[in-house]
Order: structure tokens, then C-alpha cells, then sequence
């Protein structure tokens, strides 16, 4: 994430500068940024996501094995 920001900071200022479609890509590249940013915690969010599930499994499964022991 503050790769992409570094990044950003880098980039806009040039290309925003280049006649004629500098102004399209500065107004596009904070759009390009946060969908980058969107992207990456919405993976993460999915990670997570899967490993609660197997946590959640396995106790369950535990809790399954005690209940049979008894």
C-alpha cells in the first residue's frame, strides 16, 4: 500500500503535465489507485475469510470428537 502511494506521488506530477490527455490520466490514475487498493483488501478479506472457516471446521470437529468420546 505505500508502494502504490509512493508510486502515485511519483507519476502524477509528469504525466500530468503531457498536453492534451495529462489531465484525463491525473484524474484517472487516484481511480487506479484505490481500485488497486480496493482489490488488494478485498483478497485479504477473502483470505481471512477461508482461514476462520478452517479454523471453525476444525473445532467443531473437535468438539465433535469429544461429544462422541462421552
Amino acid at each position: 500500500m505505500i508502494a502504490i502511494l509512493i508510486i502515485f506521488t511519483l507519476i502524477l506530477p509528469p504525466l500530468s503535465g503531457l498536453p492534451g490527455i495529462g489531465i484525463f490520466i491525473a484524474a484517472a490514475l487516484p481511480l487506479l489507485a484505490l481500485a488497486i487498493v480496493v482489490f488488494i483488501f478485498w483478497d485479504l478479506g477473502k483470505v481471512i475469510y477461508s482461514e476462520m472457516e478452517r479454523l471453525a471446521d476444525l473445532i467443531a470437529e473437535k468438539l465433535e470428537e469429544l461429544e462422541n468420546k462421552h
